[in-house]
């Protein structure tokens, strides 16, 4: 075994200024005994050991890997430095950090996030950290034996932190003061500390400590003895995880369930203290604890005084004797005003009988659940702040990667729902934003953008329809299989050499591209019977065919008629957005009158004019002509000339008649149609016209 003599390990390099060690009165050989045992019990000689600033603390930076100590724990109690460099180091050498371990992330927060937990693990570690440092270094065990039975020499001790003197043990030992009970879980932690150092509990436990203790204390004695071999030369990561395995599944599996149910009593201790703390500050009739039987009131009075009193003479004294230190007592300070102005009230309830504890229990129960949920917000966070204290004064100050603390987990929380809370303040900007753009848009808005807007998927699909269909003609392919032809097929001629039967079919001729020339002239009723309903969906079907062909290069002019005729789109125009305002105009245009005869003459004549291959006059109309035996004689006489292909369409309910005048006519009795008749298959009159258009121009030999 090894004999560990800091002092064959001194060295004049490294240490702190000198000047600076002679100032604060720190002899430089406990400086260096103190760096050497950092660096040799944590296995890392290249580990930075700096002496901070006094009253700072003694802290580990891992970023840099550095550890800094306190000359003010050095110079007041130099044994006490020299057993937590070496404790520290020992947690450095062998205690794994949970991701370490194995833990995810999500597991990690999940079980470090319960009161208590954290706690639990730090007080098993430290005993089976200090175990393995005095089998290891037995010249630190007289360090180890006289710091724990200073700490254990009061039956009932709360091991407060491995530094007493530490900021976070006087704030754990001022939990005690300040809230009038011990929770039961940390005295539970002190407890198993005192087993493995003493070998027993304290001869007067809270039952339910007890219990707890007497449950577990086998396995927790099993987990401290659950260490790496001490006497190997060097330290292997493998084992030194494996072992911490163990341990962290033995204290979560078969003791923390016990000790989690002391937390829930602690909670609700608290939160009965929180309830007191609220209730005592009222005055008059409506004070809740007016209600409580007289001898309860006199009693619980009786108690608080008395542990006020107490709580303000301990503090007065900490005070006095942290200023004759030098230390800072402002925290302090506000501790004891909190106290004496009420803000905090003890709750001894230790102290107090049974039925004054059942009548406050009674009186909690009361309570809106509204109000039972906020004083339980207030003892978890309570109860949390102490754990972080205690769990700081235990846990490894020299180790990377610790759960993060309960104060941390809020921060975090509180980040994370203010982000999402800004994310969503954003969202809403965003989309406020955009709806005050939307509607400035759509006061921008033309009828005919309007209208587009509505029909856009019509216009998308029917053009990506036509332009497929016009592909052919764009791109012409070569064919085989033909007797003669202007390229030889060169697979077939070699078969025809060994079979004549081949011959007529080795040659190739390129596909003659099928000639599309299309005309459309689109004859708009726009008389009066046509406001409304049929006017806005007739319009949209006329934004559908003008965008349409005008992307397929197809010629078209669009006319409106009533009692006259106008033309609104002429063949050779480009449809612009001076255009798109003129064409939105015919809907407000027209009279009383339906003189169509006028109109197809006028429209006929139009076309004529600028006649291609497949010319047609398409007549939409929602009534009867002024003159239906002179529309007849003229549109018979256009069929006779053979030039245009006529079409009629009937725009709403009693619109049959088109079948009288138009060989192709059509007849939509509704301009649009219910969810559920389209679910059926009926279409908007703007679809109807869509596929129309389309087969007109795919079968024009069918019109």
């Amino acid at each position: 075994m090894e004999k560990f003599k800091a002092e064959q390990y001194f060295s004049e390099e490294g240490g702190p200024p000198k000047e600076k060690v002679e100032k604060i009165g720190i002899p430089e050989k406990d400086w260096q005994v103190l760096k050497i045992i950092s660096q040799r019990v944590g296995g890392d000689f290249r580990m930075e050991v700096k002496l901070g600033e006094p009253g700072r603390g003694s802290f580990f930076n891992p970023e840099d890997g550095s550890i800094t100590l306190d000359p003010l724990h050095i110079k007041e109690n130099p044994e006490l430095a020299k057993f937590v460099a070496a404790h520290e180091g020992s947690h450095r050498a062998i205690t794994p950090s949970p991701k370490e371990l194995g833990l995810s992330q999500e597991q990690i927060r999940k079980l470090y996030s319960q009161i208590g937990f954290g706690y639990l693990q730090n007080a098993i570690e430290d005993p089976a950290v200090n175990d393995w440092m005095r089998k290891r270094f037995p010249g630190l065990q007289e360090y180890t034996k006289k710091i724990y039975d200073d700490q254990f020499k009061e039956e009932n001790a709360i091991l407060y932190a491995v530094d007493p003197s530490s900021e976070e043990a006087r704030r754990v030992k001022n939990f005690r003061i300040t809230h009038g009970y011990w929770p039961k879980f940390i005295q539970y932690g002190s407890e198993i500390i005192r087993d493995w150092h003493q070998k027993r509990f304290s001869k007067k436990l809270d039952p339910a400590v007890d219990k707890a203790l007497q449950r577990t204390i086998d396995y927790a004695r099993e987990s401290i003895s659950t260490i790496p071999d001490p006497e190997k030369p060097s330290r292997e990561k493998k084992e030194i995880i494996s072992v911490g395995q163990k341990r962290f599944e033995n204290n979560t599996n078969y003791i923390w369930p016990e000790v989690k149910k002391l937390v829930e009593m602690d909670f609700h201790i608290e939160e009965i203290r929180q309830m007191l703390n609220d209730f005592m500050k009222g005055e008059g009739e409506s004070n809740p604890l007016n209600d409580l039987p007289e001898d309860v009131k006199k009693e619980l009075k009786t108690k608080i005084d008395e542990a006020v009193k107490k709580a303000v003479k301990e503090l007065e004294k900490e005070i006095e004797e942290g200023e004759k230190s030098g230390k800072d007592v402002k925290e302090i300070k506000g501790i004891l005003e909190g106290i004496k102005s009420g803000k905090e009230v003890p709750y001894p309830i230790d102290e107090l009988s049974d039925d004054t504890k059942k009548e406050l229990e009674k009186l909690f129960n009361k309570l809106p659940r509204q109000k039972r949920e906020e004083l339980g917000d207030k003892a978890k966070k309570q109860l949390e702040d102490l754990e972080d204290a205690a769990n700081k004064g235990l846990e490894g100050k020299l180790n990377k990667d610790k759960p993060e603390s309960h104060q941390e987990r809020r921060g975090r929380e509180a980040k994370e729902r203010k982000a999402e809370k800004d994310k969503e303040e954003t969202e809403r900007e965003r989309k406020k934003t955009e709806k005050k753009l939307e509607e400035l848009r759509r006061e921008k808005m033309t009828e005919y953008d309007k209208a587009y807007e509505e029909v856009a998927d019509i216009i998308n699909s029917l053009y990506s329809r036509l332009a497929r269909f016009f592909l052919p003609e764009r791109h012409p392919k070569w064919q085989k299989g033909y007797p003669t032809g202007s390229r030889l097929d060169v697979e077939k001629a070699m078969q025809a050499e060994a079979d004549p039967r081949y011959l007529d079919k080795i040659w190739e001729r390129k596909t003659i591209p099928h000639k599309f020339d299309y005309r459309f002239s689109i004859l708009v009723d726009l008389s009066a019977s046509m406001k409304g309903e049929k006017i806005e969906e007739t319009f949209k079907g006329v934004v559908v065919l003008a965008e349409v062909l005008e992307k397929l290069g197809i010629q078209y002019e669009i006319s409106g008629f009533s009692d006259s005729s106008k033309i609104f789109k002429e063949w050779k125009e480009k449809l612009n957005q001076e255009l798109r305002e003129k064409l939105a105009k015919m809907k407000n245009w027209g009279g009383e009158g339906t003189e169509t005869t006028e109109a197809t003459q006028g429209a006929y004549q139009e076309l004529l004019k600028n006649l291609g291959k497949d010319n047609f006059l398409i007549t939409l109309t929602d009534g009867q002509p002024n003159n239906a035996e002179s529309l007849k004689e003229e549109l018979e006489k256009i069929a006779k000339e053979k030039k245009i292909k006529l079409v009629g369409i009937g725009l709403g309910p009693n619109t049959e008649f088109v079948k009288d005048f138009y060989k192709a006519a059509f007849s939509l009795k509704q301009m649009k149609v219910t969810e559920r008749e389209r679910r059926q298959g009926q279409k908007d009159f703007t679809e109807a016209f869509a596929d129309l258009l389309e087969d007109m121009i795919k079968h024009p030999e069918n019109y």
